[in-house]
């Protein structure tokens, strides 16, 4: 019978690395029998070289069940990357060949053993003796405590929080923000995190009835179907709360009390949705005063406190 495997590759920011001088070191082993492994995503480079990580598990005994751990692996890293306010890219799943067939063919044959293409995030593939991944060239700097990471690592896969896929998307557009080099571009993904994360609640009935009559009356216009399905449109979403308002309502609740640039929590997501609002229209802040790197700061500050929140976890 054949077994699976998993491999999940994500980079952290340049400079950024797990601070361990070991090649691999062993995240948790079951009792089903799974050993789950960190490495620098180059095989034979020391961790504390890398920014760019890979966790090998398994043997499992289908692709679902080797999936399924992957999927909770990726979660694990996602919780502990907000917990230590670092960005991750897991990339987009797709596979981007490092080298052609012919090239691959060529390495197994001077190698002696298969190889496969790196992948950014989930890779599943069947269990083959002495498997070599054609990588990257890696370079880091700064370290994160592996202890830290091995323990939150364990704890997220014995005791997996269930994230939601807004949770998980909200999370994993926190961790590109650290990819942004420009701050005007970090402060709209660190908004849009936080609208990913929203789920707006409807409006009351009668609001709803208003709405319901206003789409019949647009229906009846005497203009073109596009124009008519863009006001009907319009109006279905006015049944829910905006994001302005949920997003306030939010804040308050899950970090209330903490304040962001000297704002509430509320109040200071207002302010970023309307400065998020005025740069995606007009290209900058209507009050050429306003430090965009320093509400920059602070936002993602607040963003990391919100996920955690929503997780059910304190922030450090």
């Amino acid at each position: 019978m054949p077994t699976f495997e998993f491999r999940l590759r994500f980079n952290m920011l340049k400079g950024n690395h797990i601070k361990s001088e070991n090649e691999e070191i062993e995240l948790l082993r079951t009792e089903q029998g799974h050993t789950i492994r960190l490495r620098a995503g180059s095989r034979g480079t020391p961790i504390n070289k890398s920014s760019e990580i890979a966790i090998l598990g398994g043997p499992y005994t289908s692709q679902d069940e080797a999936r399924s751990a992957a999927d909770s692996a990726r979660a694990a890293v996602v919780v502990w990357a907000v917990k230590q306010r670092i960005g991750v890219d897991f990339g987009d799943g797709k596979l981007r060949a490092l080298m052609t067939d012919a090239g691959k063919k060529h390495y197994e044959r001077e190698l002696g053993r298969p190889l496969r293409n790196d992948r950014l995030g989930i890779d599943v593939y069947e269990s083959q003796e002495g498997l070599l991944f054609a990588s990257v060239s890696i370079d880091a700097a700064l370290g994160k405590n592996p202890e830290s990471f091995i323990e939150q690592f364990r704890q997220g896969m014995t005791t997996p929080i269930p994230l939601s896929d807004k949770q998980r998307l909200a999370a994993e557009l926190y961790g590109l923000s650290f990819f942004d080099m420009s701050f005007r571009s970090r402060f709209i993904t660190l908004v849009t995190a936080v609208e990913a994360l929203l789920d707006a609640p409807i409006r009351s009935q009668e609001i709803q009835s208003f709405i319901n009559d206003a789409k019949t009356r647009a229906d009846s216009l005497a203009t073109d179907d596009a124009t008519k399905q863009s006001m009907t449109s319009s109006l279905e979403r006015i049944k829910y709360n905006s994001i302005g308002q949920t997003g306030r309502e939010t804040a308050e609740r899950l970090v209330a009390g903490r304040e962001y640039d000297g704002l509430l929590a509320g109040k200071f997501f207002t302010h970023c949705y309307k400065l998020r609002s005025e740069i995606v229209h007009t290209g900058k802040p209507s009050d050429p005063t306003i430090d965009l790197l320093q509400v920059s700061n602070a936002c993602q500050a607040f963003v990391a406190d919100l996920l955690l929140a929503s997780f059910g976890l304190p922030s450090p």
